[in-house]
Formats: structure tokens, sequence, C-alpha cells
């Protein structure tokens, strides 16, 4: 993941039964609202800060969805 460039990055939950590890919910299916861990890993292992990536992940997905104005 650090080599993909910051203006081509998308996050997204992987799958309704794969919740992400660290979570020690049970019996749950995986959601949106799981993104923010997610967004923790990424953090993890790029070299820029949250608020950074998170902007970029932000004008990433408007791209995406042709929401751009």
């Amino acid at each position: 993941m650090p080599i993909i460039p910051l203006d081509k990055l998308l996050i997204e939950t992987d799958s309704p039964y794969l919740l992400p590890k660290n979570l020690k919910v049970k019996g749950r299916r995986n959601e949106p609202s799981f993104l923010n861990e997610i967004l923790k890993k990424v953090v993890d292992v790029r070299k820029e800060t949250e608020s950074e990536i998170k902007e970029a992940l932000l004008k990433n997905s408007l791209y995406f969805f042709n929401l751009l104005k």
C-alpha cells in the first residue's frame, strides 16, 4: 500500500463477513462504519498524516463516483 499514489488510493470494507481483525465484535457484519479501522491501518503504513489521507480519500471517492463539481 505505501507504493500506491495518494491520488489513486481508495478504501473499503472488505466484505460482509470479514470484520477487521482488531475489532472484538462477534456476530456482526462488516459495514461502512468500520472504515475508520481501515483508515487507522492505512495511516500506520503510509508516511502521510491522517488528515492528508482523509482529504485524499474524500477527493478520490468523489472523483471515482463522478461527483466532483
